[in-house]
């Protein structure tokens, strides 16, 4: 059973790879700016200073243990890869088979059946993370995209119940993102945009 002292001791090994990363050298293919002795990385609407001993909020709080792995492996990824413009499902990327049934429960479903009948709300907490409406794409009653990470938009898609179907919900990415995040991290990525929709949401609904 995976634990919160388990994330911590994969952070931990984490930052120990990150200690040795040059902040400097990589800030521009990771598309933060650099300040001396630390990055600033814009992560779903809030913004974080990651040095090589560690990751802190701006306001000098330490954020969720997740959050924390999901930024490690995007420094330690650091890579050169260019967004495609082609959004791609989560299981339709090579090596997600193993984290598709966890992604489509934890991410997708739970989208869904939390905001069911309140797109309203739903859009109010897609843009309390700095969400865009998303007109390109003509689907769905509600389309939103996040620039989750610098290199690493997400695209959210949600169709609302009607009289013959359920509420559901795709996330998207741009082919590019295996390139800056494995598989694991980008389903823990999906993750982390579920909770703070829900957080963000202006009422409280059962989930």
């Amino acid at each position: 059973m995976i634990t919160r002292d388990n994330y911590e001791l994969v952070y931990e090994e984490l930052l120990r790879e990150l200690a040795d990363v040059d902040l400097s050298k990589v800030s521009a293919d990771l598309g933060g700016p650099y300040h001396g002795d630390h990055l600033e990385i814009h992560f779903l609407g809030k913004s974080y200073r990651i040095s090589n001993q560690g990751i802190w909020k701006v306001d000098a709080k330490e954020p969720n243990v997740s959050v924390r792995i999901v930024l490690c492996h995007y420094l330690l990824h650091a890579s050169q890869g260019q967004l495609t413009g082609e959004w791609m499902s989560y299981r339709d990327f090579k090596d997600s088979a193993f984290f598709i049934s966890n992604f489509q429960v934890n991410v997708e479903d739970r989208i869904a059946h939390y905001f069911s009948a309140r797109t309203s709300d739903l859009e109010e907490s897609a843009q309390a993370l700095d969400g865009e409406p998303y007109g390109d794409f003509q689907t769905g009653d509600v389309c939103y995209y996040f620039q989750a990470l610098p290199k690493v938009p997400l695209l959210l898609v949600f169709y609302d119940k009607d009289a013959d179907f359920p509420a559901s919900c795709k996330v998207l990415f741009d082919r590019s993102a295996p390139t800056w995040l494995d598989m694991e991290c980008l389903a823990v990525l999906g993750w982390i945009l579920a909770d703070l929709l829900i957080r963000s949401s202006p009422q409280t609904h059962p989930d």
